[in-house]
């Protein structure tokens, strides 16, 4: 019963021939490259996702061949925005950092845009909204051009110059200049100006919190308005509320005529 066991091994030891030591090592040379290579390609392949993270976090989101074309001209809209974070309380861990992601891509389509915003004013930034800020990039938020970053609310925008205004309806001009902009306003804005002060609220909720921005506009007597998403864009015309990074891209769909474009600007 052993014979053909027998005779089947002594066939297997003829046919496969053993390696000279020269090829032995050539073999195990170029597995080793092999693996090295792999290995190699791997780390590269987490050092690009590693690249890319610091850079969306640290608001320039644009990829590194993207931003190397450069060279367009730049027409500053004489506007602020400014980035209402005063609701640091009212979010979850995950929707602050979602936040926190937001601002960072807001900056970044800003300071790419061909007609930017004057500059970028971050207020009621604490709380964990700004511990997430510092941990990312070694605070690299501190190092973005043309913005400012307050512990104070909005309207120090016009407290500020209360010494400086000759008296209350110098006051009252510096705080009529100031529009909040929130879904839940019945008045529809129809233009941007150039000389204004729009405030955006910094916050990610899914729509838990009705009337949110409005109540806090009306609260501080200042105008408010709505997008006029549903008139330029009619795929949103059931979708009212934006994301904070979406709302900035607004000023250039409103100046646009058709739906087509507007979409693309989306």
């Amino acid at each position: 019963m052993e014979q053909p066991a027998i005779a089947q091994a002594e066939e297997n030891s003829i046919t496969s021939q053993p390696l000279s030591k020269n090829a032995q090592k050539r073999a195990a040379k170029a597995a080793r490259l092999q693996e090295q290579k792999v290995e190699r390609r791997a780390r590269e392949k987490e050092a690009k996702k590693r690249k890319r993270r610091e850079r969306a976090q640290a608001g320039d989101a644009e990829p590194r061949k993207r931003r190397k074309m450069g060279g367009f001209h730049q027409t500053s809209f004489a506007a602020q925005v400014v980035i209402d974070l005063g609701f640091d309380d009212m979010m979850t861990d995950k929707e602050v950092t979602s936040l926190t992601s937001q601002l960072a891509y807001t900056y970044s389509a800003n300071r790419r845009s061909s007609t930017p915003f004057t500059s970028l004013l971050f207020t009621s930034l604490n709380g964990r909204t700004k511990a997430r800020l510092d941990a990312i990039n070694d605070a690299g938020y501190k190092r973005w051009t043309n913005t400012k970053w307050w512990e104070e609310g909005y309207d120090r925008i016009w407290t500020s110059k209360s010494d400086h205004c000759d008296g209350d309806e110098d006051l009252d001009a510096h705080r009529t200049s100031v529009v909040y902009l929130t879904a839940d306003s019945e008045e529809e804005l129809v233009e941007l100006k150039e000389g204004q002060t729009y405030v955006i609220g910094g916050i990610c909720d899914h729509n838990r919190y009705k009337n949110l921005c409005l109540d806090k506009a009306q609260t501080s007597c200042i105008r408010h308005a709505r997008l006029p998403i549903g008139r330029y864009v009619a795929s949103l015309t059931t979708r009212k509320v934006l994301t904070v990074n979406q709302v900035t891209w607004f000023r250039y769909i409103v100046c646009l005529s058709d739906s087509e474009g507007c979409t693309a600007y989306l």
